[in-house]
């Protein structure tokens, strides 16, 4: 038998590389499966603060709710100068009373309404706005602001400049009205000055009558002694003459009318003591109370 010979057959080699790339497209394949879909991002969808409708970003919402509902979100969270945290209040805050059906007005916001930490838990799952806080403007910090920073700025909304005109013209009416009572004042006070002033001058001059008259009686009355010691007088009476002749004057009478610090007193004391007076029988004593008492 002859000996077996080299095998005919070729030796088998193994060829892994189809292995290799199969298993490197599972790979990728399962790579991608984990990779995030940029679609989904894209389809995410930013639903209005104040009612349902949908915009594609935050900016464009925003502008929806300050030209249609006039509320301007970022006037506020600028006036209030809110950080991250606190314009994600302010979104829980408008969402949770629109929820409710409560009215959302811009100039109410206060930083006491959203001093609640409640307002941080989101009102709706997954809001986009709050995602998108990020690349909206940040607030400028005016209280920290120089005179000659001019990068600067304060945004005023309408709201707040109508409030500030109405305040503005109440002050100018409460001026105007304070002016005119003070003027009305003024003109009472010089009116009273210029009255005591001309009854200084009348009672100098009643003064000077009343000096003059007193004179005058006194001479009468002198003569009258020396013409009593004389045996002029044929009847005693006469010499009480000169008390009748004293009266025969106006001025005497004027200057008892115009005395108003006894005039008054008189009166006073009559009205406050009239069961004194009443059913009585009045006798002028002298001194002028006739004149007096009439008068009051």
């Amino acid at each position: 038998m002859a000996p077996a010979g080299p095998s005919s057959r070729e030796p088998i080699i193994s060829d892994d590389s189809g292995s290799e790339s199969t298993d490197s497209r599972e790979d990728e394949e399962g790579w991608d499966d984990v990779e995030p879909d940029e679609d989904d991002e894209a389809a995410q969808e930013v639903i209005s603060l104040l009612d349902d409708r949908v915009f594609p970003d935050v900016e464009s919402m925003l502008a929806h709710c300050r030209d249609q509902h006039g509320f301007d979100f970022l006037a506020v969270r600028q006036r209030l100068q809110l950080d991250f945290h606190g314009s994600v209040k302010l979104v829980n805050f408008v969402r949770q009373r629109v929820h409710e059906g409560l009215p959302v007005v811009a100039e109410d916001i206060t930083p006491a309404s959203i001093n609640d930490d409640r307002y941080l838990k989101p009102v709706l799952d997954d809001d986009a706005v709050i995602l998108g806080l990020f690349d909206l403007p940040e607030t400028t910090n005016t209280t920290a602001a120089t005179p000659g920073d001019a990068t600067t700025t304060t945004t005023t909304t309408t709201a707040d400049s109508d409030v500030l005109a109405r305040n503005n013209a109440e002050l100018r009416e409460d001026l105007a009205r304070v002016t005119a009572q003070f003027e009305s004042y003024r003109a009472a006070v010089q009116q009273t000055l210029d009255q005591r002033w001309g009854d200084v001058v009348d009672v100098e001059a009643d003064a000077k009558a009343v000096a003059e008259a007193d004179r005058q009686r006194k001479g009468e009355e002198k003569e009258r002694k020396e013409k009593g010691k004389k045996g002029e007088f044929a009847n005693p009476d006469d010499g009480s003459k000169y008390y009748w002749e004293s009266y025969a004057g106006v001025e005497i009478h004027e200057t008892m009318l115009k005395d108003a610090v006894r005039t008054d007193a008189y009166r006073d004391f009559i009205y406050n003591n009239k069961h004194l007076f009443k059913g009585k029988t009045v006798l002028d004593i002298g001194c002028g109370t006739v004149h007096q008492t009439t008068s009051s």
